[in-house]
């Protein structure tokens, strides 16, 4: 049996895109450094050169380091036995990860918009419109891959990105986004609710 790599996660203190990997390593029992990183301490490693790509999170494996959040996370996962060794079971995996990125995108142009309440009314209209019908395929989705996990019939990656894409999306912070923004989507709220009330899941957040 190979022995598992020293793995040491670079990222600020708070989920953020960090989330994915933390909590697929914790929940497959495997060990690694949280390091979370305050923005001066950042702002030094940036200036030494630390990120490939000039961000964060990274990963060093044996001291190799690795930058992109979802390489990250498709690795932790793979190392936790949460992402399919089948190629085909892989890729439905792969396309609920990809389909986040469709939520998130219409997203982003907003975090620029300076004025709060402009930012909030565009908030909601992405909700009742664009992101709306996004976020109703993607529930058509799951239900489609069976409804009681996001891809597959097992707790794998898909589910634990649906769950912080979700996290992240009602948690506050982002203005004009209500804590129950998702819970009209059935499915996706099923699989939120699914990975929320897992053992590993529970105790994590417990460490706060």
């Amino acid at each position: 049996e190979s022995q598992m790599p020293t793995l040491k996660l670079t990222y600020f203190d708070m989920k953020g895109a960090a989330e994915t990997a933390r909590l697929c390593f914790f929940i497959g029992g495997i060990e690694f450094e949280d390091n979370r990183i305050k923005r001066e301490a950042w702002m030094e490693l940036k200036k030494a050169g630390h990120s490939p790509m000039g961000g964060l999170p990274t990963l060093e494996v044996d001291g190799k380091l690795v930058c992109q959040s979802k390489a990250i996370a498709r690795y932790a996962a793979t190392l936790a036995g949460l992402y399919p060794k089948d190629p085909f079971e892989g890729m439905k995996v792969d396309e609920i990860i990809y389909s986040l990125d469709d939520i998130m995108d219409p997203i982003r142009p907003t975090f620029s918009i300076p004025d709060l309440d402009e930012k909030i009314k565009k908030r909601q209209e992405l909700f009742a419109g664009e992101l709306g019908t996004k976020l109703t395929n993607l529930n058509g989705l799951i239900s489609k891959n069976g409804g009681s996990y996001a891809a597959g019939d097992s707790l794998t990656l898909a589910d634990i990105s649906v769950c912080c894409l979700v996290d992240i999306m009602t948690s506050g912070f982002l203005d004009g986004v209500p804590p129950d923004a998702f819970d009209k989507y059935d499915k996706i709220k099923a699989v939120v609710d699914k990975v929320k009330a897992h053992e590993k899941y529970i105790e994590w957040n417990k460490k706060g």
